[in-house]
């Protein structure tokens, strides 16, 4: 496989940073659709987690229920199922920098509140572990989304969009 660049200067897309940034969007996606499955399939338990999150206004609280799941999952398919590259990915990143940030006031200024980001599986967490685990792949996700969107972007502004030979 080649790309084409914009001096017609036809380089394999393996010494591109395209190529990997493709491989890292999938994996930053599928982690993304896993915990809104995951947050689907163990809707109470989520509904519950967001009961923790004191600064969230009580009203907001059943609709984020349904609207964080309904998010991550269809931005996650329409990244999967090529709707759009870089609007699912813009998309992601935003929503992980709401999550995290909100995360992080808690931390500051109520209290931990109980994250709920992978369903079921939360629950195996302890507490204190579960505030560095959660910190520490969002903020690993957004570094990955930053890259990805960087690459993406910088694809389309120099017209270097990948043709496969």
């Amino acid at each position: 496989m080649t790309v084409l660049l914009s001096n017609d200067k036809a380089l394999p897309i393996a010494s591109t940073p395209f190529k990997y940034a493709r491989w890292i969007a999938a994996v930053v996606m599928g982690v993304l659709l896993v915990a809104g499955v995951l947050k689907a399939y163990d809707a109470a338990t989520f509904a519950e987690s967001l009961a923790t999150w004191q600064l969230l206004p009580q009203g907001a609280r059943p609709a984020l229920a349904v609207v964080v799941p309904a998010a991550e999952i269809g931005l996650a398919l329409a990244w999967f199922i090529n709707l759009g590259r870089l609007v699912p990915l813009i998309g992601a990143l935003l929503l992980l920098i709401a999550f995290t940030g909100a995360y992080v006031v808690h931390l500051l200024f109520v209290d931990q509140p109980l994250c709920g980001c992978l369903g079921v599986i939360a629950a195996l967490q302890d507490a204190r572990v579960e505030r560095v685990v959660l910190l520490s792949r969002n903020l690993a996700m957004l570094a990955c989304l930053t890259f990805v969107i960087f690459c993406y972007s910088k694809e389309l502004r120099t017209c270097r969009i990948p043709q496969y030979s």
